[in-house]
């Protein structure tokens, strides 16, 4: 898998949908949790975590990116690891957090991704997932899809990773409306085309809040999102 670089104007702090998936992991965690980010990038989950007692450790293939999660946050186990192989034993998290990430992985490498989660994860803990989802609207707002292969995935075929690793699916649903759509493209096209971040003002702020009332929505088109618990 190929790395890419790290924009410290815009990478480093917590996007929308790290916002949205902070508050999520925050309803299956205590101060005595131990929690595992799957692509951490640079920590900006753990940043919009609210609590800030728990342990958390994080993985990412790209050595820079982890380097400014252990300048931002010294306290938190962060490694540079690939979802295929993770570098801990076995049974040693309440809680792992693979947001965004089954969809970079090796192909054909998703099942095999779940499985070490499930290696790691406690008996009754919990996975938290979210990939694109395989749509017509969610692949043509992805401009990834076209110039990169970056993949959707159908909930049929996630559920069957999922069950075949000895997970039990608690909860499912889609977000992402046409509001965070535009939102999300026009960060894209911000960050990569003008390599910055989306100005601070007033308009931008309540286009921000309208973005994220969008993706709060349960019956949205961009990703699925999967609550999962292991059931050995």
């Amino acid at each position: 898998m190929k790395t890419r670089a790290v924009n410290l104007d815009f990478d480093t702090a917590p996007s929308v949908g790290h916002t949205y998936n902070g508050k999520l992991v925050e309803k299956y965690i205590s101060t005595k949790s131990r929690i595992l980010d799957i692509g951490c990038w640079t920590g900006q989950l753990f940043e919009a975590i609210s609590q800030k007692r728990i342990k958390i450790s994080g993985i990412d293939i790209d050595k820079k990116a982890v380097n400014q999660a252990k300048k931002k946050f010294p306290a938190g186990n962060w490694k540079v690891a690939s979802a295929v192989k993770l570098p801990f034993e076995n049974r040693s998290f309440d809680v792992v957090a693979f947001f965004d990430v089954i969809e970079h992985v090796p192909i054909s490498s998703e099942n095999k991704c779940i499985n070490e989660v499930a290696r790691v994860l406690k008996k009754n803990g919990i996975l938290l997932l979210s990939t694109p989802a395989d749509n017509i609207i969610s692949k043509f707002s992805d401009p990834a899809y076209f110039l990169m292969g970056h993949r959707h995935y159908d909930k049929k075929d996630l559920y069957r990773y999922l069950k075949k690793n000895n997970f039990v699916i608690e909860s499912s649903w889609q977000t992402g409306g046409i509001i965070y759509i535009t939102y999300y493209l026009t960060q894209m096209i911000i960050k990569h085309l003008f390599k910055g971040s989306l100005p601070d003002n007033k308009l931008i702020d309540i286009y921000t809040k309208l973005a994220e009332k969008s993706f709060k929505k349960r019956n949205g088109i961009l990703a699925h999102y999967i609550v999962a618990r292991l059931r050995i």
